[in-house]
């Protein structure tokens, strides 16, 4: 390809600026619809994968506050942490519960998570260790001590070894890769258990005693109906009610919305690709008939055929190009980018061989004459 051509094409796509920004937008339009509907399969594809990974209990349900799933949903009222404390208290008091809750501790300036598991909590989440071990049944439910035991997460590896103490005694460290979830509907998500730091439940004293929230993020009921008197618990002391739901009732909902999800922006991005189409179709049509004698001079002045093909699709590969390198840089997935370059290449494709076929079957020389 020639600098001559290359100006050509240059100033041919300046006199058509405005149309070539509005197919532009358009096309990246239709790239951010397509970049969501990767979002969701892969988040899809990777959470249910995950969940039948996991090994839930039977008869284990999850406070949800999932809006779709609820009936208006639970607004969880941050406002009045002490509240949410005192029914995790409730909650486990009477109930069996399994799951983790959070605390914060302060070293040096740095806040540190720690994370309050229960005694079941690494079977069901399938976790190993790389090194040391895991909590012991007997470490479970203890008063406050010096030196509580904690596992810690991969990323601690080279920080700190079996056995260290610093308020904390470290038993075991992490294979990298596991990794936890909590139960929230088509809201749950899969979080890596690298970064985190564990440490055995305390009895509900001494939980109470320094104001950490009882793990309850999976309450065990032969029925969902025996669940009913935390929500009474809850109203009584002006809380929102909670809905709740199984890991299999997670499953479901998540491939339910996923699914609606997919259809309606399958339609939306089909529909603007469609019309995107049809626009770049008639563009270089138009382009074609308004420049027929440019085109054929140029034939004349010694442009090989290629040249002159390249030149009528030139305006078409750039609009795709340019949609193509900015939606890849809102999302910045390899699956989603290569989505993106593959779409590019059927829709450049699907706007230019019916003009290339127009002309093909009525060379240039032949619609010149038409005119005449």
């Amino acid at each position: 390809m020639n600098k001559q051509l290359i100006k050509i094409i240059l100033f041919d796509i300046k006199s058509n600026l405005l149309s070539c920004l509005l197919l532009t937008f358009q096309m990246i339009v239709a790239f951010f619809v397509i970049g969501n509907l990767c979002s969701i399969t892969a988040y899809k594809t990777v959470t249910v994968n995950a969940l039948d990974g996991f090994d839930f209990p039977k008869n284990c349900y999850s406070p949800s506050s999932t809006d779709i799933y609820t009936d208006g949903g639970i607004v969880v009222d941050y406002d009045d942490i002490e509240k949410e404390r005192n029914l995790s208290y409730y909650i486990a008091e009477n109930y069996k519960t399994e799951g983790r809750s959070e605390f914060y501790e302060e070293k040096d300036g740095t806040e540190y998570t720690l994370s309050v598991i229960t005694e079941h909590y690494f079977d069901i989440f399938g976790f190993e260790v790389s090194k040391g071990r895991l909590f012991q049944n007997a470490e479970y439910g203890k008063d406050l001590s010096d030196n509580p035991p904690v596992v810690l997460g991969s990323d601690f590896e080279n920080d700190y070894s079996i056995g260290d103490l610093d308020k904390y005694e470290v038993v075991g460290i992490l294979k990298s890769g596991m990794k936890t979830t909590f139960l929230q509907g088509d809201k749950s998500s899969v979080v890596s258990a690298d970064n985190k730091v564990f440490t055995p439940v305390m009895s509900i004293e001494s939980m109470k005693a320094q104001g950490i929230d009882y793990p309850t993020s999976l309450i065990y009921a032969d029925d969902k109906s025996d669940l009913a008197a935390i929500n009474d618990y809850a109203a009584e002391n002006g809380m929102n009610t909670y809905n709740f739901i199984s890991a299999d009732e997670t499953r479901q909902l998540i491939d339910l919305v996923s699914t609606k999800a997919d259809i309606s922006l399958i339609v939306i991005s089909s529909i603007i690709i469609i019309l995107a189409v049809f626009s770049m179709i008639q563009s270089t049509l138009l382009y074609v008939r308004k420049n027929i004698r440019e085109l054929l001079i140029h034939m004349i002045c010694g442009a090989s055929q290629s040249d002159i093909l390249f030149r009528i699709s030139a305006e078409v590969l750039i609009i795709n190009l340019v949609g193509v390198v900015v939606s890849s840089l809102i999302f910045m997935s390899l699956r989603t980018i290569l989505v993106f370059m593959l779409t590019g290449i059927a829709t450049a494709v699907t706007a230019i061989v019916p003009v290339m076929v127009s002309i093909k079957r009525k060379p240039l020389i032949m619609q010149i004459k038409e005119e005449k």
